[in-house]
């Protein structure tokens, strides 16, 4: 296995325990905090009150995808197919810049076959994906590290650059840290 495909999966790794202990934590704080509020001021678990903690505990799973830490997984594949797509958004009236680079998405769809027979489809956002039109193409073996957005492309032969498997933008084969989010992978 490639050196930088190994740094990813630690990483991969290293994240997705990560990201795990913290939504654990997060429970435990909100329930800890919610039987002090019961037992503090004598109430019921539930009350009219205790919608506050209900909401509290469902903000991870429906904001911060909580899910996808047990139903997202690390495989590998091949690039069946790819489509490249440039979406914009209507706005009416004035724009910032930002509502501009907001509303104009270039990205790229992946058909990828696993490994174990099964399809997945990825649906990719990223200028620097966009601009090196030709990083996925059809045969190419990706690696999907699980609670990371951008597959790795597996290569046999040198390449120069590699993709952040975290924001998606690109990096020199040899640097250990993202230029772009700043992620270290070492």
């Amino acid at each position: 296995m490639d050196d930088n495909i190994k740094r990813f999966v630690r990483y991969g790794k290293r994240y997705a325990i990560r990201k795990t202990a913290a939504f654990i934590v997060w429970y435990i704080l909100i329930l800890v905090c919610w039987l002090f509020y019961v037992m503090k001021f004598s109430q019921p678990i539930l009350n009219r009150n205790s919608f506050v903690f209900i909401l509290l505990i469902l903000l991870p799973a429906v904001l911060l995808d909580f899910h996808k830490c047990f139903t997202e997984k690390t495989y590998y594949g091949v690039v069946e197919r790819t489509d490249f797509t440039h979406k914009t958004k209507q706005m009416i009236g004035y724009q910032t810049i930002k509502q501009v680079h907001e509303s104009e998405k270039e990205g790229v769809s992946l058909y990828i076959k696993c490994d174990d027979g099964k399809q997945e489809y990825l649906e990719l956002f990223s200028q620097d994906i966009c601009r090196h039109d030709g990083y996925y193409q059809k045969g190419d073996r990706i690696l999907k590290i699980k609670l990371l957005k951008y597959p790795v492309k597996c290569c046999e032969h040198f390449q120069p650059y590699t993709i952040c498997p975290k924001c998606g933008s690109f990096m020199d084969v040899s640097v250990s840290k993202c230029r772009n989010c700043f992620t270290r992978f070492h």
